[in-house]
């Protein structure tokens, strides 16, 4: 018996994974939005996010089946 090897996850899981992780890491991105807000700079509002999405974009990237 030959074994395929590993496979990639589903690109459709690029959506899930992000969405997910951003739900989960609501406190975070409550954080960085009033952090903006005090400091009267939107951009930690963005960064925040935008870390959020990218742990969730380097899970798909790193996992395998």
């Amino acid at each position: 018996m030959t074994d395929p090897g590993w496979s990639r996850l589903s690109p459709r899981m690029l959506f899930v994974h992000p969405v997910h992780e951003v739900v989960r890491q609501i406190p975070v991105l409550i954080g960085s939005l009033v952090l903006g807000s005090a400091t009267g700079n939107p951009i930690w509002t963005l960064v925040g996010v935008g870390l959020v999405i990218a742990y969730g974009l380097a899970r798909w990237f790193t996992t395998a089946y």
